[in-house]
């Protein structure tokens, strides 16, 4: 079995929000989720290598802004996000990413997790990009 090539996943930040809390809950959410969708790949891996002269890639990226507005007694969360994509461990950047998404939901509905599901989204469009870039450098 060919070893997987590993990816360092950065803390993703949160660059503008309509709420500050974001700021500090998102980044986890953002991390975990990056992992996840890594680690089912074939090819790639979040777990350091233990050959130090080892190579892989370096992800990086923020989601640039997360907005609320009302429209019609509906919630319209939207929100952009970039990512980065260089060489480990010298992060020399090969390649960007951004999307972005809009989610509708009720003024009754947790706002929270709105956001949470608005954020996922995004972040799968994001990663069903990525993670092919990243795979088809794989040496």
């Amino acid at each position: 079995m060919t070893a997987k090539t590993y990816v360092c996943v950065a803390n993703i930040g949160v660059n503008d929000a309509f709420d500050k809390k974001y700021k500090s809950t998102l980044p986890k959410l953002i991390k975990t989720t990056t992992e996840n969708a890594i680690n089912r790949s074939s090819k790639l891996t979040t777990k350091a290598p233990s050959d130090k002269n080892a190579k892989g890639f370096y992800l990086d990226g923020s989601l640039s802004s997360l907005t609320k507005t009302a429209k019609d007694k509906k919630i319209v969360i939207a929100g952009k996000m970039t990512m980065q994509l260089a060489t480990w461990p010298d992060k020399v950047l090969f390649a960007t990413s951004n999307t972005g998404s809009k989610l509708e939901t009720s003024e009754s509905d947790d706002i929270d997790d709105a956001v949470e599901d608005a954020v996922k989204a995004i972040l799968e469009d994001l990663l069903s990009k990525v993670i092919p870039v990243l795979e088809k450098k794989v040496p």
